[in-house]
Order: C-alpha cells, then sequence, then structure tokens
C-alpha cells in the first residue's frame, strides 16, 4: 500500500471531524480525500511488519496515556481521542494540579 504523508497548514478538521493542528503531520493512504489545508510532503510504500509494529506501539502509549490520567484523577476521554489529543489532555490536567493554568 502507499501512503502519503501530509503537514497541516491550519487548525482545521479532517474527514472524520478530528482536530488537525497546525504543523501535525498526517499519514494517509494513497487517494484518500484530504481536506485543502493539508500540504502533501512525501510518498511512502508500506511495509506490513511496521504497519503491526506500530500499531503496538500507538496501543501501548494510549494504554499509558489513559493510566495516567486515570491515576491522577482526571475525566476519561472519549474513545476516540487520538493520542496527541490524549498527550493534550494529560499536559492541560498536570498543569491545572500544578495551579499553573
Amino acid at each position: 500500500m502507499k501512503l502519503v504523508t501530509y503537514r497541516v497548514r491550519e487548525d482545521c478538521t479532517d474527514r472524520q471531524g478530528r482536530l488537525r493542528l497546525s504543523g501535525e503531520l498526517v499519514e494517509l493512504p494513497a487517494g484518500a480525500a484530504v481536506p485543502p489545508l493539508f500540504e502533501k510532503l512525501s510518498e511512502r510504500r508500506e511495509d506490513p511488519a511496521e504497519r503491526e509494529a506500530l500499531a503496538e506501539a500507538e496501543k501501548a502509549e494510549r494504554r499509558r496515556l489513559l493510566s495516567r490520567l486515570k491515576e491522577l484523577g482526571a475525566p476519561r476521554p472519549p474513545a476516540a481521542a487520538s493520542l496527541l489529543e490524549l498527550r493534550g489532555s494529560l499536559e492541560l490536567f498536570e498543569i491545572s494540579l500544578r495551579g499553573e493554568g
């Protein structure tokens, strides 16, 4: 499968309604519909073993972030929250606990 990497030029939502932040890199299958604010950077062929390893790493990171949020007593984020959203939620909650925000 061919994958295309895009950079988000301005904050926007993608076709699934997910918030995409300026500067974020997004990798999508070639031929996928993309918002006009996505700038094409590169194309590559995907290795199935690499894809599986990446999926496992993302699952582990998601579990770690959810566990940390639960440990701190934060409200449970939506199930569809991206890793970026989970990282942001954790950072904001930690700041609020320290009283900086």
